[in-house]
Parts: C-alpha cells; sequence; structure tokens
C-alpha cells in the first residue's frame, strides 16, 4: 500500500490531517502560546539587575548609577567604560561588572570612571581590534584614569580592582 504525502498547504486547506497529527499541530500550538506568555508577562527590572545576584553571591545593583559610554565589540570581546552617576561602592561596580554580558571563552571588560571625568568613547567604539581599544584607554592622550576595572578573561577567571587603592596594579591606568 503506497503511503499518499501531502504538502502542509494541502494539509491545512484540504482539512486531511489525522488525529495524530492535528494533536502534534495542537501542542505545538500550546508551546509556543506558553512561551509567548511567560516571555510577556515576566516582571521588569526597574532599573535593577539580579541576573547573576543569586549565583554570584551579590545583590542586586541599580543600573540607574551607571552610565554607558565607549563600547567596543569585535569578535565576541566586550570592552566597555561607564560613569557612575552616583556613589558607587565597590560591591556595586563588581555586580555591574558580573551583570555584563560575556561569552565564554571571551574577554569582557568594564572600566568605571568618576562622574566629570573625560571617558573615551567613539575612539574605543570605532576600534579594529581589542589591542587598539586597549591603547586608546591605556594611552589615549588627555583621558582621566578610572576608579574601578572589572575584567572576565578567556579561561573565564574575574579580576576586580580598585584603582584608587591599588594603582599600580596591571588593569589599572597609571
Amino acid at each position: 500500500m503506497k503511503k499518499q504525502q501531502f504538502s502542509v498547504k494541502e494539509l491545512l486547506f484540504k482539512r486531511q490531517l489525522s488525529i495524530k497529527d492535528s494533536l502534534i499541530a495542537g501542542v505545538v500550538v500550546l508551546l509556543v502560546y506558553w512561551i509567548l506568555l511567560s516571555v510577556c508577562s515576566a516582571p521588569q527590572s526597574k532599573g535593577l539587575s539580579d541576573k547573576n545576584a543569586q549565583q554570584d553571591g551579590i545583590r542586586a545593583v541599580d543600573m540607574s548609577k551607571f552610565e554607558g559610554h565607549g563600547y567596543f565589540k569585535r569578535n565576541r570581546n566586550k570592552i566597555k567604560t561607564v560613569v557612575m552617576k552616583a556613589r558607587v561602592t565597590e560591591e556595586e561596580a563588581l555586580g555591574y561588572g558580573k551583570n555584563t554580558m560575556n561569552t565564554p571563552g571571551r574577554l569582557t571588560a568594564v572600566y568605571f570612571y568618576e562622574q566629570g571625568s573625560v571617558v573615551p568613547n567613539d575612539r574605543l567604539t570605532l576600534s579594529r581590534d581589542v589591542f587598539s581599544a586597549n591603547d586608546v584607554l591605556y594611552e589615549g592622550f588627555g583621558y582621566s584614569k578610572w576608579k574601578y576595572a572589572y575584567m572576565k578573561a578567556v579561561t573565564g577567571e574575574e579580576i576586580f580592582v580598585d584603582c584608587e587603592k591599588e594603582p599600580l596594579n596591571a588593569l589599572c591606568r597609571s
């Protein structure tokens, strides 16, 4: 007995779906509906980020205290410069760094500047590679020193430095 093949269009418009096909289609529709409902009804953060808070043992970070300036992204490596718009503790800056998007096996770095600092913006964003981005940060003329530095290395190791306490650290601008 030869099995007859139908296209999706024929199945939908000629109403030749079997009971099994109807059940599968119904389950798929319900699954898609459930996913959309759960995404659309997720609570909004109102400026607080706690994506990694529980797993990393840090508290939620008030994202309104930070303003992004320069953002370099090439080959999934990311370097950000942010200005702290209000008084920010080490824990809050570390929390912001940990909540910054990271691709496993790639570099992510965040440099935190005090309000009123001269911060690299476009020169950082338009850098052609990680090395030229680092030149802008560390050798760029006229830019301020940053207060905190956070880095998640390609190995997954996380480093956080208070550059006022450790000005000679390699992550700090001397």
